[in-house]
């Protein structure tokens, strides 16, 4: 807690004292406390995936990862040779 004689004001940047601190009138009744906003949180972003069609990586695989992590179930993909 930071004590001052002086009235204090807060800002987005930091304290700033009102006044010139040169009232005639030295009765210790102007305090003030220097109080900082909390930052509001925001809700995280959702991930961005790419998925890769390439000659190694085998059907089942990628079936198992989109059903695990994205959970997509229903029907398997049928490819015809």
């Amino acid at each position: 807690m930071v004590l001052h004689r002086d009235p204090v004001l807060h800002t987005g940047n930091g304290p700033l004292r009102r006044g010139g601190g040169t009232d005639s009138s030295d009765d210790g009744a102007d305090i003030g406390v220097v109080v900082r906003a909390k930052p509001k949180t925001r809700k995280p972003a959702m991930y961005k995936v790419l998925m890769l069609n390439d000659d190694y990586t085998p059907m089942e695989f990628v079936v198992y990862v989109l059903e695990r992590f994205f959970r997509r179930i229903g029907k398997r993909p049928q490819t015809s040779c």
